[in-house]
């Protein structure tokens, strides 16, 4: 059976070194913003299903888009 040369140097590196960076770039959970709670005296529950998350009633596309 063959063995394949193991490749050495600087490429080796770099893979190391994007295979450690790479969890950084991922992207992360959104924080939510209670804007529209602080401003009409609302609870959250008026325009989400959930607590929290986007999941949202009908009234919560309407905000997201009129403001």
């Amino acid at each position: 059976m063959a063995s394949w040369p193991r490749p050495q140097g600087r490429p080796v590196r770099v893979v190391w070194l994007l295979t450690l960076l790479a969890p950084l770039g991922a992207p992360r959970t959104a924080g939510t913003l209670p804007s529209f709670a602080r401003r009409t005296g609302e609870a959250c529950k008026t325009c989400h299903v959930q607590t929290r998350g986007a999941n949202l009633t009908p009234g919560g596309p309407e905000f997201k888009l009129n403001g």
